[in-house]
């Protein structure tokens, strides 16, 4: 792990931004990071942690997965997932608002998620697991760099919440430190796994079409943007069985690299590159 760190770390530094990351072998628990206590704006990531609270949520019956929620026209003056296409006031399970929330980053469903649970009850949720440098702000994302009013997190942060989730799809017991079952730890890595927003992780693994969850590379992940900001974090499975955990956070990219690639480009195939670099490191190849 610690020769996987150092070859990171060189791809990064000859970067024209800036990366935090965090990494963890799944099989040996040893884990490396580049600034993965640093704050940073978690943008869409943050949908992963508002998930595991609205599940919890369920847990305690504040809530049920099949009651109807709206989606109201104030939330839809965004651009992110597919209900600001589409007419005000539609109707969705609360189930399904979820969803749509992780695959698509959908905004309205998020924000009408966060404004049902209130961010002092997500912020809660996330300091009882750990995640101690995360705050939750906003029902919607603001396009600035701003931190003092971006939700934050760090890759360390994010790694953390998405080892409990894999851990509490196994045991019940460790589910119960999510404050959930077993079933909605699984649940909730199958949303993920559903991911339609194209993963940066996945892009150089050998991901089979059609997918097959128990042969080639498979990814439970979120990603997120923002103004010169991109982020991806994931669990990556191999042959069905988890491998590795890879959050990758960057701030500062600029509109077009030297070689004249634009900017989101070239940090999408950056990060590919990152996640197929831990896959041959950690796969033995």
């Amino acid at each position: 792990m610690e020769d996987l760190g150092k070859k990171l770390n060189e791809l990064c530094n000859a970067q024209p931004f800036n990366m935090a990351w965090h990494v963890k072998d799944v099989t040996s628990g040893k884990s490396a990071d580049r600034a993965g206590s640093m704050v940073v704006a978690s943008r869409s990531t943050r949908k992963v942690s508002i998930m595991m609270a609205l599940l919890k949520a369920i847990n305690d019956g504040a809530f049920s997965m099949t009651e109807q929620i709206r989606i109201l026209e104030k939330y839809q003056n965004t651009t992110s997932g597919v209900t600001p296409f589409l007419l005000p006031n539609l109707e969705l399970s609360l189930r399904d608002a979820m969803i749509l929330m992780i695959i698509v980053s959908d905004n309205p469903c998020t924000a009408t998620i966060v404004d049902m649970l209130g961010t002092e009850y997500i912020n809660k949720y996330c300091q009882s697991i750990g995640m101690k440098h995360t705050i939750h702000r906003f029902s919607l994302p603001l396009p600035t760099t701003d931190l003092n009013v971006n939700t934050v997190i760090s890759a360390r942060d994010q790694g953390l919440l998405l080892e409990m989730i894999l851990k509490g799809s196994r045991r019940e017991a460790e589910a119960a430190n999510l404050g959930c079952t077993m079933e909605q730890c699984r649940f909730a890595l199958n949303v993920m796994s559903w991911q339609r927003c194209d993963l940066k992780i996945a892009s150089m693994l050998p991901v089979l079409w059609p997918p097959n969850p128990n042969k080639g590379a498979m990814v439970a992940g979120k990603g997120g943007i923002g103004p010169g900001m991109h982020c991806e974090t994931g669990i990556v499975f191999r042959d069905g069985k988890p491998l590795f955990i890879l959050c990758m956070y960057t701030w500062d990219v600029p509109e077009t690299l030297h070689d004249g690639t634009p900017g989101a480009a070239g940090v999408s195939r950056f990060m590919g590159l990152l996640a197929r670099t831990v896959w041959d490191a950690l796969s033995g190849m």
